[in-house]
């Protein structure tokens, strides 16, 4: 299976108007994936776009929009969106900002543990050049990135449901995520910055489980191989260290996708342009009825107590998978049933006319 993750937007304060910025994160299963990269370059070129140059969704008329939805998406069973967006009307700048001071102040306080009570002294330099880095990130960027946590969580919990019955179990053998970089040009930011992330994913994931079914561990699924140690505890190290990347979406048409999903998506939340959504629409995975979560920080999102406090050593016992949560996923797996029987009737109207 294969992940891909593009942003529209530029999660920042100075554009009234524009405060929507959102990712799109889309989920192809391989098996479906060279069709459907042939035919998003098919409709690349009956769209004028230069053979082999690179798709932006920004660019495109609403009927060049219609018609990737019709030529790359409805054709293709395995084609299935997440959405995760930020308001900045709702979310303060000022609140951004002590967000990131605090992140600095805790990666210091742990540097300073990790020397004085266990003597690591490469670890804890290690953590202060993350902590300095840190403390020069914007608002803007920590936005894009709490956001980017969500979409990347929120899109693997999507890929698992979606993908549960027996015939998709090869697709989580080997499982690759693809994330634009962006604005990260240097190796050096790269760095931090995937490290940042994969931090932030690994402790979501280990604090709050992603939810599987029972009957994988029965039939002995490759998520349960890969990915559970002893006592059920979740570890997802090696999907978010080895598997896992920033790319050029340049050379990855899957990023170019992403990129015009999310463009469709923000024009529709953004300025009301809808007929290219409600094609899309079915494809995208919806939680509580919500077509796309919004990432909101406030007053309780910035932390009280001292950042000694927020360091604390790891007992993976505590990360122990938790029950099915069994209401939830009853909602999203009606949701995605639903959804199905609605692209078989797209599909079947489709072929008729």
């Amino acid at each position: 299976m294969k992940t891909y993750i593009d942003e529209s937007g530029d999660f920042g304060w100075q554009r009234p108007g524009m405060s929507m910025s959102l990712f799109a994160t889309i989920n192809i299963a391989d098996r479906s994936l060279a069709a459907i990269t042939a035919a998003f370059k098919r409709w690349r070129t009956l769209s004028g776009v230069v053979a082999g140059a690179e798709v932006k969704g920004g660019t495109l008329n609403e009927q060049t929009l219609i018609s990737f939805v019709r030529t790359v998406v409805q054709p293709h069973g395995d084609f299935w969106v997440t959405l995760v967006g930020v308001d900045t009307r709702q979310t303060t700048e000022r609140i951004t900002r002590t967000f990131v001071v605090q992140a600095s102040e805790v990666l210091e306080a742990a540097a300073t543990r990790a020397e004085l009570e266990h003597g690591n002294t490469s670890l804890a330099r290690s953590l202060r050049g993350m902590a300095r880095w840190v403390k020069r990130r914007s608002a803007q960027n920590a936005l894009w990135l709490a956001s980017l946590v969500r979409a990347v969580r929120v899109g693997v919990q999507h890929a698992i449901i979606r993908h549960m019955e027996p015939a998709d179990d090869p697709e989580f053998e080997k499982w690759d995520i693809f994330i634009d970089r962006s604005f990260i040009h240097t190796q050096t930011h790269e760095s931090y910055w995937a490290d940042w992330l994969r931090n932030q994913l690994l402790f979501e994931t280990r604090k709050d489980p992603l939810v599987v079914i029972p009957e994988w561990g029965r039939r002995g699924h490759p998520y349960v191989r890969k990915y559970l140690r002893d006592n059920d505890v979740a570890d997802m190290s090696d999907l978010f260290r080895n598997h896992l990347q920033f790319a050029d979406s340049k050379n990855h048409v899957g990023i170019q996708m992403a990129d015009v999903c999310a463009s469709i998506c923000r024009r529709f939340f953004a300025q009301n342009e809808r007929a290219p959504y409600e094609l899309l629409w079915p494809r995208i995975i919806s939680e509580h009825d919500a077509d796309i979560i919004i990432l909101h920080m406030d007053e309780s999102s910035v932390r009280t107590k001292t950042a000694e406090a927020a360091v604390h050593f790891v007992d993976p016992t505590e990360f122990a998978l938790s029950e099915l949560r069994e209401n939830w996923f009853r909602h999203l797996w009606s949701r995605t049933r639903a959804m199905r029987e609605e692209i078989g009737r797209l599909l079947l109207g489709a072929r008729q006319r």
